[in-house]
């Protein structure tokens, strides 16, 4: 699982080196599919520094990703509430849909004090 606290730079190399190595692909592979070089990719997976939008951009298509699994990474992992909630919502009004975005928006109000 994915640690949300977790600096935005070692989530991103964290998820790409995951990624990579699921795919079987070594750093020079993915150097040589992308563009960025092993170098950098190396960086970017230690968390030594963080890519940028061109290079996040050209890692992400080279590995099949999509930026939600950066950016939100509890979208993709395999929770079956998350996915009970989604099926129920899809089947929802608009006005229903709006209804429930109110209601989780305030519960997490109200977790967070405010």
């Amino acid at each position: 699982m994915v640690e949300l606290h977790e600096p935005v730079s070692e989530r991103i190399g964290k998820i790409l080196r995951e990624n990579r190595e699921a795919q079987g692909l070594t750093r020079q592979q993915l150097s040589e599919k992308s563009t960025v070089s092993d170098r950098q990719i190396s960086a970017i997976e230690l968390g030594e520094k963080g890519p940028s939008m061109n290079s996040l951009e050209l890692l992400l298509r080279s590995l099949g990703l999509s930026a939600d699994q950066i950016f939100y990474p509890e979208l993709t992992e395999k929770d079956p509430m998350l996915t009970q909630i989604t099926h129920l919502a899809a089947s929802c009004t608009e006005q229903q849909k709006r209804m429930v975005v109110r209601f989780i928006r305030m519960l997490q109000d109200e977790e967070h004090g405010d």
